[in-house]
């Protein structure tokens, strides 16, 4: 295939997956740099960006198929840099664009539409005989099941609770009532998820461009791993193009946020009012103590304490102990509290 050169400034999404001369007619998602995936696009909008991927494609090696859109300012550098005949030489293509973040967000409607197009959560998944569920599962009056959902042994369902179209419960795991999970959620073995909280909705993640905030509509699901509690009124975002992930153990209080593309770790324990932004990754049995926050991007390592109402913008390493905002050394933070107190002390005998 050679190079293809495009606009996605003014992509028809009614055509764009219909066209089989169009470059994105094989395509099937859009990958992140974290997890290259075959049939997928990976925008890249400036020189980080490009690094970041050059340095994937050789660590994850070149997935088949695999579509690089370039914002054009660096379209010329990336031709360069990147392997572009093993690119080529797996059915992939590179693509000028204008605008990547703008294409990006219109791109990701067409790959949601697809994802989607077969889910029907307008009739219980029972009755239209797609679900999965085993005899032993307890199921409350007035839940809802989507299609193609999957339930496992001994699973109690409370009323109120919606479970939306291919969506998995493992063995065991108890859903209180009103909880909501979105499509394409997985949930493991033993968990626990109280009333009201809501799993799988969608990111904040928005693209702004002439006076208009573009959805960026969201690819990736969430995976809750086994023995997990979730407390009541809780949010876990779907993935952008990745899925969200809470590993085994996990203990997230009432109404914690948690963003799109966050990873939290084995054994963490999450108190209450918590916020995380999108994409942060929160080491295994750290501690983050109630109304913390926690800045998009950024890695706090293994058993790190963060206490109440820090505010954590930068990466903390494994261990750290961390107080106030911005987030620094508990014994740092002490100290300066201690002097601001003394400081305010001798203003008021003056």
């Amino acid at each position: 295939m050679n190079i293809t050169i495009g606009d996605l400034k003014n992509l028809e999404p009614s055509l764009a997956l219909q066209s089989p001369n169009n470059w994105l007619g094989h395509l099937v998602t859009i990958s992140t740099v974290k997890e290259l995936k075959s049939q997928s696009v990976i925008f890249v909008k400036d020189k980080k960006f490009l690094k970041l991927l050059i340095d994937a494609l050789a660590g994850q090696g070149i997935p088949d198929g695999c579509a690089v859109a370039i914002n054009k300012d660096i379209f010329s550098e990336a031709q360069k840099l990147l392997p572009v005949t093993a690119l080529l030489e797996k059915g992939g293509c590179l693509c000028q664009v204008d605008n990547s973040q703008l294409a990006m967000a219109r791109v990701s409607k067409l790959f949601f539409d697809k994802l989607n197009r077969d889910c029907n959560d307008m009739v219980d998944g029972r009755q239209m005989g797609t679900t999965q569920i085993h005899p032993s599962t307890w199921i409350a009056q007035g839940a809802f099941i989507g299609g193609h959902v999957k339930i496992g042994k001994n699973v109690q369902i409370f009323p109120g609770v919606t479970i939306l179209s291919n969506v998995e419960v493992g063995d065991g795991t108890t859903i209180f009532p009103n909880v909501v999970l979105y499509r394409f959620v997985k949930i493991g073995k033993n968990c626990r998820i109280h009333a009201g909280s809501v799993i799988g909705a969608d990111g904040f993640g928005y693209q702004f461009h002439q006076g208009v905030h573009h959805k960026i509509w969201h690819l990736g699901s969430v995976v809750i791993e086994e023995n997990v509690e979730i407390g009541a009124c809780t949010t876990v975002d779907r993935g952008t193009f990745a899925d969200t992930i809470i590993r085994a153990g996990a203990i997230i209080d009432n109404q914690v946020q948690i963003g799109h593309n966050c990873r939290l770790g084995r054994g963490v324990v999450v108190c209450g009012q918590t916020g995380f932004a999108g994409s942060v990754e929160f080491g295994d049995y750290s501690v983050a103590g109630g109304r913390a926050a926690f800045a998009p991007d950024i890695k706090v390592g293994k058993q790190c304490q963060i206490a109440g109402l820090a505010g954590v913008t930068g990466n903390l390493p494994d261990g750290s102990i961390v107080a106030g905002h911005p987030a620094r050394p508990m014994r740092e933070w002490l100290r300066s509290e201690a002097k601001l107190r003394s400081l305010i002390k001798k203003d008021d005998k003056e």
